[in-house]
């Protein structure tokens, strides 16, 4: 589960970063946001929350001991981009 955690936090975090009306978004309603931009339908029991750290602090997150999966595989699966090329009829 650690690394569906890490690789949706890593799209948000580059979505956030591209798009400054996400960011604003993410900022305002985070849920929302991610069902929007990910078509993630909403996931029960699931709050999150979004900080914007500020230059003068540091923000420390200390994770309970007994933490709710963020997606389950399938959800992780109906929102992971990619392209699949198909290279047998190129040309070289």
């Amino acid at each position: 589960m650690a690394k569906i955690r890490s690789t949706v936090e890593s799209a948000v975090r580059a979505e956030a970063e591209a798009d400054p009306a996400f960011r604003a978004a993410l900022l305002a309603d985070p849920m929302r946001a991610i069902q929007d931009r990910f078509g993630v339908g909403a996931i029960a029991d699931l709050r999150i929350s979004v900080i914007e750290e500020q230059p003068s602090e540091i923000v420390l997150i200390l994770p309970s001991d007994q933490r709710p999966p963020l997606l389950t595989e399938a959800e992780l699966d109906a929102t992971a981009g990619g392209t699949l090329y198909n290279t047998d009829n190129c040309p070289g």
